[in-house]
């Protein structure tokens, strides 16, 4: 949302890529190999003192499924995006440090200074730019260190960006209709019938359970085989997303996501129903709109 917000209040252009096969440019570091067993009709054999051992193949390079693969990916995309634009010639890049996966790149003109925000969520970057050229430069760059690929900027994480423009006003609208229909779809016996014009039922509190008999653990282990863990996960991603009156909701969900109450469940249906019947609903940001924070 913050992207969006910046784009629409400078008029910014957009541009979005992923990067391929991401996890596979960063290298292991030293006493981090791991052991692979050959597949079964690869396996390989040595005898030692007459006895057979079966060989086994290191892993040195990165891998999808390595517990650490996100953080060395993460460690290898920082340190080549800083060696390819900090300080290299008219280039400069920041990294934020309250988000860092945000970076500030821009680039020295003779007529004035340039500016690209660049998003990165592991290997899909979101970027918005003063212009087009400054836009495809930084790609082009990031696209010669890692085969990289264009993307529609339209959608990203789920997320739908509708832009408009006129000479007088910019508009984004961000929705996620198709994501909420999917969750709705997974779920969709536990959506109530009725009108539901809050996201959570007034007045409801939520907090841990303070104590523990085998009938609340049975309970507990009926209400997460409903699926209680992955329905929080998606309706905490839509109200991250357009829905931010209901990150109180989650939040409060959150607190019982080891340990969950009837309650707790009923209040992540009411949410979902909340949901659906605005799925079509989300947030727009305005070039002609309130720029100083209300709290």
């Amino acid at each position: 949302r913050l992207l969006m917000a910046i784009m629409v209040r400078f008029k910014m252009r957009r541009l979005a890529f992923d990067i391929s096969m991401a996890y596979c440019n960063a290298d292991l570091p030293d006493g981090q190999k791991i052991a692979i067993r050959y597949p079964n009709g690869f396996k390989r054999f040595k005898p030692i003192d007459g006895i057979r051992h079966e060989l086994f193949m290191v892993l040195i390079r990165n891998l999808y499924g390595h517990p650490a693969a996100g953080r060395h990916w993460e460690k290898t995309r920082n340190k080549g995006l800083m060696d390819d634009f900090h300080n290299k010639g008219p280039w400069t890049i920041k990294q934020c440090i309250k988000e860092p996966c945000l970076f500030i790149i821009t680039l020295k003109k003779p007529h004035g200074t340039e500016r690209v925000f660049a998003l990165i969520h592991t290997d899909d970057c979101d970027m918005i730019g003063d212009n087009d050229d400054i836009l495809m430069e930084v790609y082009n760059i990031v696209n010669k260190r890692w085969k990289s690929k264009l993307v529609d900027a339209s959608f990203m994480l789920g997320i739908k960006r509708t832009i408009c423009e006129t000479p007088q006003e910019m508009t984004v609208t961000m929705t996620m209709q198709a994501f909420i229909e999917g969750m709705a779809s997974a779920f969709k016996d536990y959506i109530l019938k009725r009108d539901v014009n809050t996201p959570l039922p007034p007045n409801l509190f939520m907090h841990k359970q303070t104590t523990k008999t085998d009938e609340t653990q049975e309970t507990t282990r009926k209400i997460l085989d409903r699926g209680f863990q992955r329905l929080f996960g998606m309706l905490l991603w839509a109200a991250r997303g357009v829905f931010p009156e209901a990150v109180v909701a989650t939040s409060m969900a959150g607190r019982l996501m080891a340990d969950p109450t009837e309650e707790a469940w009923d209040a992540l249906c009411w949410l979902l129903t909340y949901m659906y019947q605005r799925k079509s609903r989300g947030i727009r940001f305005s070039s002609k709109g309130n720029c100083h924070m209300i709290c």
